[in-house]
């Protein structure tokens, strides 16, 4: 991981207020499949993350969408 990838993922654990330890997790689930194409991943498979956090982002859209209008 780039260092402004990492200062990124950082500033968002932060904000979201996650502990220490779930940096790994939290670069897996917000990292593509297709970013490790042609390349060794290393992760076996971030699906089932990328999901939960499209999950996520939707609840969280649909939450300020209805309390703003």
């Amino acid at each position: 991981m780039d260092k402004y990838r990492k200062e990124q993922i950082e500033q968002l654990k932060r904000n979201l207020g996650l502990a220490d330890n779930c940096l790994p997790l939290l670069e897996q689930a917000l990292t593509h499949p297709t970013f490790y194409e042609g390349a060794k991943a290393p992760h076996k498979d971030n699906q089932r993350l990328e999901f939960l956090g499209d999950a996520i982002l939707d609840f969280l859209v649909g939450e300020y969408l209805f309390k703003a209008y």
